[in-house]
This record gives structure tokens, C-alpha cells and sequence, in this order.
């Protein structure tokens, strides 16, 4: 089994409002001792919470902060991450050899699509701050948009702390039964009113967002009463999924169809927040709520099964509707302009990381099996990544490369032997040579609109065929 190599640990300096999607971020993580105890341990425990400890209690002085992002800079996610640059006054407890220097300190900006107070202290400012080492909580954030100082200062080498003592400032309807603490929480309600009728049900992480435009599965029916439901999650792993699946989709009294949608980096070593949105809505109130009052929220709903006219008179509903019809999520055209071959030139430098962790695969696996029991068909097809992808050996942003990506789809296909009449799988992606062209793509692997229209029709193309395939064998 390959190996990450070595490295330093040299943090390098980002441009302002970037995404962290670096080889240093990797660097970061799996540098050294201080990375996070899922690179270093031998066996995998995604959903067993590490509580993060202060290493450092200061006394500082706010010297400079980078912009605060708006939630339009960040669209279609809710979560930034804003580097504050501090001098030490005092050292309360840990190094004291860093007081009178000064300190780089991220801190949540903005958290679930609420902005937190802290992007509103000024400059001059002298507060406590309860501080860890940014490694430390690295592979947590691996891909959280992350805004910095753009000057060419010394201080940018300056250590790098996480702000581990403030609060989280939490949105209003985090508040109430229905938070769930992702973005799902928006979603959630439009679920359990949908649950008795669902036939279909979406599920991965922010790729699948884009990808699936839900309201093209199902036939036609499908347009005037939803039966299909994208519930997918961004930066959401396999263990989110098996939540997913477990405690709401085996409760579906209808389900026939699960689309999966897989992303290579599911199962990469190299990705490290796979397991945190798991973590996030497992500790939330409206789960805990979920749990306590299963017998009342699983009871049959009452009336007709919903139409779209019905569901856009409802006021909570109107705006999330015209937002996300049938849980599709989408960018306005030409929102972004990227050179897609100098994205997957930046991911060769990856060559070389990626390792298979077998624990996630048996994730995948508990939910293929789960819903097998419950007699619902399961349809995994690879997210589309960017045509240029096909020319390189490094296949996306977490170092998947070519023989990784082959060996996940020869573990697919055995899988799907051994489940032939509940697991079908569709290799869309076939390594980037997916037949999508460039206006396809928002950036490297997230499909635009016209992306999603032609994704949407190869999946169900492919499931109405699974579907004659399996009345063939019996004969219906």
C-alpha cells in the first residue's frame, strides 16, 4: 500500500480569499506529530469526537485583520474561516517565549451562513484568546474557504493558532428543533414533508449538489408531485451518509431508489474532513429531537401527497422552492471563469498521497447492505471531474490518481456482483474522459447548469435501464 511521503512543515502563505485546497494544507496535516490523530492511528474511528485542548492562553493586541468574506464570495457555502494578525502581550499559560511577538489567528468568520461577532472587533483591540496550533484543527477545515492577509510582511510566516476559547455565534434556526448544524437544516423540514411520498432520495457531498438536478428522475410525475429529493450535503463524507440512511431513509415507507454519488476522495486518506458534517449533525438538537420523538415523526402524514403548487404556497417553503427546486443547488452562468488546466496542474503536485482507507470503504459497504435489507436499489455513478483531468495522472484536488481511481472501480464492480439486483454502478467520470465539455463545468469539479442537465439525464437513462433489466430477469 502507498505511503504519504514526508514533508515539512513550512506554512505558505495563501492569497486573500482562498480555498484551501493546498498542498500545503496537506502538508499541514500530515507533517508531523502535532497532525490530526486520524492520519496518525491505525485504524480509523470517524465518529468518535476528539475534544481540541488550549495550548496556548494569551493576553493580545488585534494588529490587522483580512476581509470578511460575504456570503455571495463564498456561495454555495456557508462556512469562512478569517486570519486576524495579534501581539502578544501576556502569556497566560504555554510558550512563553512568544510574548511581545506577534501571532497569526484564524478564526470562524462566518459559521453556517451567520457572521460572527469577532469580524467585528477592531483594530487595537486587546482581548484573551484561548489558542491551539492550526494543525491541530487542519484537517478539520482542509477545504474551508479561508480569507488572509494579502500584504508581503514578515509576520505572514508568524505562527499559526486557532481561536479555540470563542463561542460559536449560532444562526437562529440553529436554535430550534429544526437545527441540525449543516446546511441540510434548510432542507429537513421540506423532508418530513415529503417523507410518505419519496421514491428517490439523493445523497453525497457538494459535487452531487451541483450534479443532480432530482426533478429529471423519476418520469414524469416526478414534475407535478415530488417523488425524488436531493439531500445531499456539501463537504460531507460516507459517514454522513450512513446517518443519512439509517436513522431517516430505512424509514422512507416508499423508497425504491438511493443515488449515491461518488466522489473518489471518499475514501482517500488524504481527505480529512470526511467524517466532520457526521460529527456536526450528530451533536445537533434537531437530531437529538429526531431520536427522542421517533414514534411522532415517523407517523404517516395526513391529506393528499403534495404537489409543487402546494409546496411553493407555503411561506417557509416559497423562497427555499425557487432556491433549491427538488434540493438542486446551482450557480448563476459564468459565475466562475478558471483555467482548468492550471487546477489539475496544481493537483500532479499531489502525486504520490493518496492511500485507500479501508474503514470508509466498509462505511459504503453497511450502506449498501442496509438499504438491500429494506429491498431499495441503490445507484452509485462517479462525479464528473473537468475533461482536462483525463490527460494527467493525478484525477482530482486530493491527490486520487489514476490506479487509485481504477482500483476503486474494480472494488465497485465486485460489490456489484455480490448485490446484483440492489447495487448498480455507473462510472460517468471514466477518469475524465466523460464526454462533458468545459462549459460544463462551474471549476474543476463542480458541473454548471448545463452540466447538470446532462448528468441528470445519463443517471436516469441508466436507472431506467437497471429498472428493464431487473423486470427482464423476472420475467415482469
Amino acid at each position: 500500500m502507498r505511503r504519504l511521503p514526508s514533508a515539512g512543515t513550512r506554512r505558505r502563505r495563501y492569497t486573500t480569499m482562498s480555498w484551501v485546497v493546498r498542498v500545503a494544507a496537506l502538508v499541514l496535516v500530515f507533517g508531523g506529530a502535532t497532525g490530526t490523530a486520524w492520519a496518525d492511528a491505525e485504524k480509523e474511528k470517524p465518529f468518535e469526537p476528539r475534544p481540541i485542548r488550549p495550548t496556548l492562553s494569551v493576553q493580545a493586541e488585534l494588529l490587522a485583520k483580512a476581509p470578511t468574506p460575504t456570503l455571495e464570495q463564498i456561495s454555495p457555502y456557508t462556512d469562512a474561516l478569517v486570519i486576524y494578525r495579534y501581539r502578544v502581550t501576556r502569556v497566560h499559560g504555554g510558550n512563553r517565549d512568544l510574548e511581545d511577538k506577534v501571532i497569526n489567528v484564524s478564526h470562524w468568520g462566518i459559521y453556517r451562513g451567520h457572521t460572527q461577532s469577532v469580524t467585528r472587533h477592531n483594530v487595537g483591540r486587546r482581548q484573551r484568546l484561548s489558542l491551539t496550533e492550526f494543525t491541530n484543527v487542519s484537517g478539520e477545515v482542509q477545504t474551508v474557504f479561508r480569507s488572509e492577509l494579502d500584504d508581503d510582511d514578515a509576520d505572514n510566516l508568524a505562527p499559526l493558532f486557532h481561536d479555540i476559547g470563542r463561542g460559536i455565534d449560532l444562526p437562529p434556526e440553529e436554535r430550534t428543533r429544526w437545527g441540525y448544524g449543516v446546511d441540510l437544516t434548510d432542507m429537513m423540514p421540506l423532508f418530513f414533508e415529503l417523507k410518505d411520498q419519496l421514491k428517490l432520495v439523493v445523497l453525497g457531498d457538494c459535487q452531487a449538489w451541483f450534479a443532480n438536478r432530482a426533478e429529471l428522475y423519476m418520469a414524469d410525475e416526478n414534475r407535478i408531485t415530488p417523488v425524488s429529493l436531493s439531500m445531499c450535503q456539501q463537504r460531507s463524507g460516507l459517514p454522513f451518509q450512513k446517518l443519512m440512511v439509517d436513522h431517516y431513509l430505512v424509514n422512507l415507507p416508499k423508497l425504491e431508489w438511493v443515488i449515491l454519488t461518488w466522489n473518489p476522495r471518499f475514501v482517500s486518506k488524504a481527505w480529512t474532513e470526511h467524517g466532520v458534517q457526521a460529527r456536526r449533525f450528530s451533536s445537533s438538537r434537531g437530531f437529538a429531537f429526531d431520536r427522542e420523538n421517533e414514534k411522532e415523526i415517523w407517523k404517516p402524514r395526513e391529506g393528499e401527497p403534495l404537489t409543487v403548487s402546494k409546496i411553493v404556497e407555503q411561506p417557509r417553503f416559497t423562497r427555499l422552492w425557487s432556491q433549491r427546486p427538488w434540493g438542486w443547488i446551482y450557480l448563476s452562468p459564468d459565475r466562475h471563469r478558471f483555467n482548468p488546466r492550471g487546477e489539475v496542474i496544481r493537483a500532479q503536485r499531489l502525486k504520490g498521497v493518496y492511500e485507500f482507507v479501508p474503514e470508509r470503504w466498509e462505511i459504503f459497504e453497511s450502506i449498501v447492505e442496509t438499504l438491500a435489507e429494506k429491498d431499495v436499489k441503490v445507484l452509485v455513478y462517479t462525479t464528473p471531474i473537468h475533461p482536462e483531468s483525463a490527460n494527467h495522472p493525478v484525477k482530482d484536488k486530493t491527490g486520487v490518481d489514476a490506479e487509485g481511481y481504477q482500483d476503486q472501480v474494480r472494488m465497485m464492480r465486485e460489490m456489484e456482483k455480490r448485490y446484483s439486483r440492489h447495487l448498480f454502478f455507473y462510472d460517468l467520470n471514466n477518469m475524465g474522459d466523460n464526454g462533458l465539455k468545459h462549459e460544463d463545468f462551474e471549476n474543476i469539479d463542480h458541473v454548471s447548469a448545463s452540466g447538470a442537465l446532462k448528468v441528470s439525464q445519463r443517471v436516469e437513462r441508466f436507472r431506467l435501464g437497471m429498472e428493464e433489466r431487473l423486470r427482464a430477469d423476472t420475467g415482469e
